[in-house]
């Protein structure tokens, strides 16, 4: 069989859910599969997922081991939580090399790494407490749990006309909150038709919580803004991958998301041909069910690679 020589015919580095849909395709096609998962800060363990029917308010570690529960039937399939830190090209395909010291030999590597998320970086007390449980950046994932609620909103991109407006469907009760920056008299009159708030021009200088639940955003002026959920349409955020990088893939510019993402062809496929990039890593914002959706068109493309070089043997 091809790709005997190796321990595994493909790698999947990352265990979400873009991972776990590739290693089910792969397993249900009888392809030898590891999955190595370094694990994942993108949401609290215990924050219901939405949007993804079937599954719709089940928690992140549910959904999650859900998913691994489903490959447990699959005898092609390993699952390894370990960190792959280095990769070497081969003869036979790549090596990699895992934080624990294990090697695994493959003839592909899929990349479902996700994007790392870093609201730490803004400076803010508490921020890094409350992402994922009370701050989040999609309303279509987490607006309905607080329609009629007091949401904050801490302006972070171009974009937060359009994310206000957005927001206002499930409630009115938003108050905006700048850097400093004077907001225009244009948005101040349209600000005031969709929300019963208020807008600050002042920092952020605390957010006060119990169990990453905040209940105050606390200003430098002083003031004091009762809180049950803070939405920001943009945090400082990631999706560079050294291991992706040290391989010499490209990134290029995302059309709707205006920042560089590696480049690939709408299956996942890199320029090198054995190597995926699927889920946020490809595209920094894919949703549960779109992440599920590439990890099978990804799973698929690489088991007709796989017949193709039997054929070609034959």
């Amino acid at each position: 069989m091809f790709g005997q020589e190796n321990d595994v015919q493909v790698l999947v580095v990352g265990g979400g859910i873009a991972g776990l849909s590739t290693a089910l395709m792969l397993g249900r096609s009888l392809i030898r599969c590891c999955i190595v998962d370094g694990g994942s800060s993108y949401l609290g363990d215990d924050v219901s997922v939405h949007n993804f029917i079937t599954n719709d308010g089940l928690t992140k570690s549910n959904l999650l081991g859900k998913g691994r529960s489903d490959l447990g039937k699959y005898d092609t399939v390993e699952y390894v939580e370990d960190k792959v830190v280095s990769l070497e090209k081969t003869a036979l395909g790549y090596k990699a090399a895992c934080a624990g010291g294990r090697i695994v030999t493959t003839d592909k590597i899929v990349f479902a790494t996700g994007i790392a998320i870093r609201p730490d970086q803004l400076g803010i007390t508490g921020i890094q407490d409350v992402f994922g449980t009370s701050l989040f950046t999609c309303p279509y994932c987490h607006g309905f749990e607080f329609r009629g609620k007091n949401i904050t909103v801490l302006s972070s991109s171009e974009n937060d006309w359009h994310f206000l407006s957005l927001l206002a469907g499930w409630s009115r009760n938003i108050n905006f909150v700048t850097d400093g920056t004077p907001v225009p008299a244009s948005m101040l009159e349209k600000f005031a038709t969709i929300s019963d708030g208020e807008i600050f021009e002042t920092p952020v200088d605390e957010i006060v919580h119990t169990d990453g639940m905040v209940s105050e955003v606390v200003l430098k002026s002083g003031d004091r803004l009762p809180t049950d959920v803070m939405f920001m349409s943009e945090l400082p955020n990631s999706t560079a991958n050294d291991l992706i990088d040290a391989l010499g893939i490209q990134k290029v510019m995302h059309p709707q998301l205006k920042k560089p993402v590696y480049e690939t062809d709408p299956v996942g496929r890199t320029r090198m041909r054995d190597i995926f990039i699927i889920g946020d890593a490809k595209t920094g914002f894919s949703t549960l069910v779109g992440a599920a959706h590439e990890g099978t068109l990804a799973g698929v493309m690489m088991v007709n690679d796989f017949v193709e070089q039997r054929m070609m043997c034959a």
